[in-house]
């Protein structure tokens, strides 16, 4: 049976949606089920090869998923907000659903799945937040300073939890995202605010930090994290990119070599006009950015000092010329500048006008490269402080739950 037009509510009520693809039975976009009593804010889902999906958000009060189902379970927030990690079945139903949190604001922001039927979840926690439930295995994290900090947790293929691990420092840090890898292993991105420990206690521990800005002298704003755990949920690495501004991963894939792909939001535009990112800090083939208002200024006074000198040429063609024609020119000069006759004068003169009217056109894209750079930059800066305010705004809406 063809789906009807899908109808979007009001504020407040998600639903999970999945549609048919070429690969699964009926006809592509066909709709296949629809829940909608998921929390508001949801964030990421993970597929499985059975066609089930694991998802996970942030909910606050009671919660209910699997509602006249088996499995359904009542999920009741321990603060602020907590965690939801919840599996659905190929048809829809409720696998299982499991919370994690403690008493303060804690949410889920990115999953990724296995293909032994078990998930990674990312995303932060304030204060403490317990993973697992009692009568089973369970961890209590506890944040670094009481403040936010970053959460890894892997479940089971049965919602079971295998293990929980934090990262973070004294400012606010928070996963957005995950991807997975064959062996077992997973990769997370997000952001921490001047420093953060990544595998705090165990033998390859890292502290990331971000640069001493240059107008403070003491490390601020937030860098976008990398960071690699392995299949038992210790740390493989961790790495930094960034300014000293705001900076921020926001999306995480893998690929089968085992390197892995990130995209996030650079804001590198405080004090002293352009700002400098760094990418692989400290490696050999390490990539920086400036901002390209800069490049092509430089660009701009290369070509306009080169200009300056074919019209100096110009005027030195011009000059020999009257002083040849009013006999001023001594024979030694005449000698040394080349220019004995009338005739020889003007062909000086005529190949200097050709050099500038050849270079004139590198002059005048210079020009409006440096426009067009600032155009951009313009542009760019504010895409970026929209994507801080959209991210500042999940913030306080995460706080106000």
């Amino acid at each position: 049976m063809r789906a009807s037009p899908l109808r979007f509510f009001g504020a407040g009520t998600v639903f999970l949606l999945v549609v048919a693809t070429r690969a699964a039975a009926g006809a592509p976009g066909d709709l296949l089920w629809a829940k909608n009593n998921w929390p508001p804010g949801s964030r990421a889902t993970a597929p499985l090869p059975d066609g089930s999906f694991v998802a996970t958000a942030t909910f606050s009060g009671s919660l209910v998923l699997g509602a006249a189902e088996p499995n359904e379970t009542l999920l009741v927030s321990g603060g602020l907000g907590d965690i939801v990690v919840a599996r659905y079945n190929a048809d829809g139903t409720l696998a299982w659903a499991r919370r994690a949190g403690g008493t303060d604001l804690d949410a889920g922001a990115g999953v990724a799945s296995f293909a032994d039927g078990s998930a990674v979840v990312t995303g932060s926690f304030r204060g403490t937040a317990t993973f697992g439930a009692a009568g089973v295995p369970s961890t209590t994290l506890v944040a670094s300073s009481g403040s936010e900090d970053v959460f890894v947790a892997r479940y089971d293929a049965d919602g079971a939890l295998a293990w929980a691990k934090r990262a973070g420092g004294p400012g606010a840090d928070s996963g957005s995202s995950i991807a997975s890898y064959a062996d077992g292993s997973s990769v997370v991105t997000g952001l921490f605010n001047g420093s953060a420990t990544f595998g705090p206690g165990e033998p390859g521990a890292r502290t990331l930090a971000v640069p001493t800005g240059p107008s403070l002298g003491v490390p601020r704003g937030h860098d976008l994290f990398v960071a690699r755990y392995n299949a038992d949920g210790t740390l493989a690495w961790a790495q930094r990119a960034g300014g000293t501004e705001f900076d921020l991963g926001l999306v995480i894939a893998s690929f089968a070599d085992g390197s892995s792909g990130v995209g996030g939001v650079l804001l590198e535009t405080g004090l002293g006009g352009a700002k400098l990112v760094v990418f692989g800090p400290g490696a050999p083939d390490r990539t920086t950015f400036t901002a390209n208002v800069e490049s092509a200024e430089a660009d701009l006074h290369d070509a306009q000092g080169h200009m300056d000198h074919l019209n100096r040429k110009l005027g030195y063609a011009n000059d020999r010329k009257d002083r040849l024609a009013a006999g001023e020119m001594s024979p030694m000069e005449k000698m040394v500048g080349g220019v004995s006759t009338p005739e020889g004068a003007a062909a000086d003169i005529a190949s200097a006008h050709a050099d500038i009217d050849k270079f004139q056109p590198t002059v005048d894209a210079a020009k409006k490269a440096v426009e067009d750079a600032k155009d951009a930059l313009e542009k760019a800066r504010a895409a970026a402080r929209r994507a801080r305010m959209d991210w500042l705004a999940c913030m306080r809406d995460r706080h106000e739950r």
